[in-house]
């Protein structure tokens, strides 16, 4: 696994060579772990890896971490009433999702 893939261009970053970064450039990365999932944490510096090797205690490359571009904030939907359609497809493609109920009305006064 010594092949290293040419990074890929993401909107608002860019590459480059690690010949010309300084010193002060490079973020120190580590690892921490939020509910059991392992997040990189970058501190200090400008600049991360666009190609990150993943070695055994031996130093041999067992994994590698490229970058990649992360998807966009999702954006509030407006449904009008009975669209259960919106919800169903929002469920499908995004997983779970949360929804507001306006039950300030006359119609949700009384409850049997």
């Amino acid at each position: 696994m010594t092949d290293q893939q040419e990074p890929t261009e993401i909107p608002g970053l860019t590459v480059i060579p690690a010949d010309d970064l300084k010193p002060e450039d490079i973020g120190m990365l580590s690892v921490r772990y939020v509910d059991g999932a392992a997040q990189l944490v970058v501190t200090g510096g400008t600049a991360l890896p666009a190609h990150l090797p993943v070695v055994d205690a031996q130093g041999a490359v067992v994994a590698a971490y490229l970058q990649a571009q992360i998807p966009p904030k999702r954006s509030l939907a407006r449904s009008s009433a009975g669209d259960e359609n919106l919800l169903l497809d929002a469920v499908a493609t995004v997983g779970s999702v949360s929804i507001a109920y306006n039950a300030n009305s006359n119609e949700h006064s009384y409850y049997r």
